[in-house]
């Protein structure tokens, strides 16, 4: 199982290496506006371009994530092929606010929430050999984001149908694609406020995130 190691970004490389990005993959997700309006009644619509919306982005917030965790990490390093369930609690003991951000769309009825109900907590665990270690889980109540476990359906079972008849392609709508971009301009707002936080960062489709 290989490793990935690095060092805390600096403002500038974070802006070169994934605002950058972010704004492209932002500026593609506008693009869909022309043929779906970006409103709640529309949440359920779905197209070849939003499941490869979802899939880009979904794959951009792992990358990012990892990156987090590796700052994080005692070491320096993580799994290269580490999950949500790997990075997630590094990137959750950086930034406990985010479970509570909400991203608003510009001009639309649409209020994003998309690390609601994202907790970790430390539990006691008896090992084999009868020691006990702390281990990370998801208290009551809480568990991956919905987006995200759609990403994975798309990903690895897209043609598949769910006991209510509805193929997995069809998750891929505009909600699961906003709230995707959405909890990627949240996690890379509260990454680069740690380097400045009276400078935003600016979105063409979010206004200022709400606490």
């Amino acid at each position: 199982m290989g490793k990935l190691t690095g060092k805390p970004l600096s403002v500038d490389e974070f802006i070169d290496n994934y605002w950058t990005y972010y704004q492209d993959l932002e500026s593609q997700v506008v693009k869909v506006r022309r043929y779906i309006s970006f409103s709640k009644k529309n949440y359920c619509a779905f197209s070849i371009e939003t499941l490869r919306l979802l899939q880009i982005i979904c794959s951009e917030i792992d990358v990012f994530a990892k990156q987090i965790a590796i700052e994080c990490s005692d070491d320096g390093s993580i799994n290269d092929n580490g999950t949500i369930r790997l990075w997630g609690p590094s990137v959750y003991s950086t930034f406990q606010v985010i479970c509570n951000v909400r991203a608003q769309i510009i001009n639309s009825d649409c209020v994003l929430w998309p690390w609601k109900n994202w907790r970790y907590e430390l539990s006691e665990v008896a090992s084999k050999d009868g020691t006990k270690k702390l281990q990370t889980k998801y208290p009551q109540g809480c568990a991956s984001p919905s987006w995200w476990n759609v990403y994975n359906t798309v990903k690895h079972r897209r043609a598949f149908v769910d006991k209510g008849g509805t193929f997995n392609f069809e998750k891929a709508n505009l909600r699961n694609l906003l709230e995707a971009l959405g909890a990627l301009f949240i996690l890379e707002s509260l990454y680069h406020a740690r380097f400045d936080s009276s400078q935003h960062l600016e979105s063409s489709l979010f206004s200022d995130l709400i606490y």
